[in-house]
């Protein structure tokens, strides 16, 4: 392609999105530039060069001509025609594969005040969020929405119980790990409460600390297999070197873990499965196992640190840094040493990491040298410093 010259040039697009709509169909989206006449669309596969695809004039583009077996990489720029035809250099370019949308396959209640969906497919961050969801019977909510390893499952909480009978669970548009859209706008899934349930079944996990996790049943757990370390196991592996049943709750299993681990906010995602247990009166735990996501809650941005610093690419061939023990909702500022800024990053997985990939707002890899970073969240800011070496 054609060098820049001195003149001056459009500002790229920004917020370049790419996702399946299906198996045959693709959707561009991205964010308007004042000064744009229109947009040029480029797309190339992993087998082709970049070609010049399509151009128009919307915020919008569905590509139609996909197959599902080939991946597909697009980049879009800005076009002036007055004074003269100039074009901008590319943003962030996108890869996407067509794909089936998600759907929700089974919609099981386990307990007075708890439903368990699961999908087609590894789902997004919005399935997991209690906005997503609503129930008829007075409760708009859920209260909690546990993810299940893979994210294939979603445990949703109640604060108030089902009556037995029929419900009806409503669920807004929801959008797996790739981006591609359900085909629902909303959906109503009808549900049946039976009356007599005797599900057993982990409640919540709790992370007290890096070294205690705390499992809540909703019935008392068998006192002999409640301690028994073969019911219980952490992945990436952590060692369980004690296990109590809780003296005054029956129901509350505590693990007492190795304290070499890496477990609490560091953006590394640990599960734990739990299986084989039963309850006081021999009811066995639902589907066999459970695996849940063991989330840590943070309350403060005080301990947020970078890891490796300094990082030493040349050394380990790593090609990003984490930002470890970071609230959800926390965003964080990167910026050069003379203070201008490079990257946004959000933590939005509740996994208390974010990770940043060196690359600055307008995807180009980073330079070596000192970065400073800000992070804030709700009414506190606290910052840092970290340095990158080749």
């Amino acid at each position: 392609y054609e060098k820049f010259n001195n003149q001056a040039i459009p500002n790229p697009p920004a917020g370049l999105k790419a996702f399946a709509l299906d198996t045959s169909r693709i959707q561009l989206q991205w964010e308007a530039v004042s000064s744009a006449d229109y947009y040029r669309i480029y797309r190339k596969t992993t087998e082709a060069r970049w070609v010049k695809y399509d151009s128009t004039t919307n915020l919008t583009y569905i590509d139609s001509f996909v197959s599902p077996t080939k991946k597909y990489r697009y980049a879009i720029s800005t076009v002036e025609t007055t004074p003269a035809l100039r074009e901008s250099r590319w943003a962030k370019t996108r890869w996407v594969q067509p794909n089936s949308p998600p759907q929700i396959t089974v919609i099981k209640p386990l307990q007075a005040d708890q439903l368990k969906i699961t999908f087609s497919e590894p789902m997004a961050d919005d399935a997991f969020t209690p906005s997503s969801y609503r129930v008829d019977f007075g409760v708009p909510f859920p209260v909690s929405v546990s993810r299940g390893r893979n994210r294939r499952q979603a445990i949703l909480g109640f604060s108030g119980e089902f009556r037995p009978g029929r419900h009806t669970l409503w669920v807004t548009q929801l959008h797996d790990t790739s981006g591609t859209p359900s085909v629902f706008d909303s959906l109503l899934l009808p549900f049946t409460v039976p009356e007599k349930r005797n599900s057993f079944y982990v409640k919540q996990v709790q992370l007290i600390d890096k070294t205690h996790i705390r499992l809540v049943f909703n019935h008392a757990v068998d006192s002999i297999q409640a301690t028994a370390p073969t019911h219980y196991h952490i992945q990436p592996q952590v060692v369980i070197e004690k296990i109590l049943l809780d003296s005054q709750y029956p129901n509350i299993v505590h693990l007492y873990l190795n304290a070499h681990n890496r477990l609490g906010a560091l953006g590394i995602p640990h599960y734990i499965t739990v299986k084989d247990l039963k309850d006081v009166h021999g009811v066995p735990l639902e589907d066999g196992q459970q695996t849940l996501l063991i989330v840590s809650t943070i309350h403060t941005i005080r301990e947020i640190f970078v890891y490796p610093n300094p990082l030493r690419i040349h050394s380990i061939g790593q090609n990003f840094l984490t930002f470890a023990h970071v609230p959800v909702g926390c965003n964080i500022y990167i910026y050069t040493i003379n203070g201008t800024l490079v990257r946004r990053l959000t933590e939005t997985d509740g996994d208390g990491g974010v990770q940043w990939d060196l690359r600055n707002q307008m995807g180009e890899l980073v330079n070596d040298g000192v970065y400073l970073f800000v992070a804030q969240w709700e009414n506190q800011q606290t910052k840092g410093k970290f340095l990158i070496v080749r």
